[in-house]
């Protein structure tokens, strides 16, 4: 799994100083796992499309002629 992460979104509390540090916390935790990648999209980065709606990241194979095809993501499987 990759996650990008706003930077505002790791001190916004929702739910108290305790509840953000077990986030937080649980965050550090995936973040260990090979399998999961976490960015950080810092404030210096400026203005970006994601700041007023989400945005998706799509996946290419290639076929056996070397032709890129689009996958749609599997929501089964987290879209990866």
């Amino acid at each position: 799994m990759h996650a990008i992460l706003f930077e505002a979104s790791l001190g916004t509390e929702v739910g108290g100083p305790d509840v953000l540090r077990e986030q937080l916390d649980h965050l550090v935790e995936l973040s260990r796992l090979s399998s999961v990648s976490i960015q950080v999209l810092r404030f210096e980065a400026g203005a970006h499309l994601a700041d007023s709606s989400g945005f998706a990241l799509l996946t290419f194979e290639q076929d056996d002629r070397g032709r890129f095809l689009p996958r749609s993501p599997d929501v089964s499987d987290g879209g990866s």
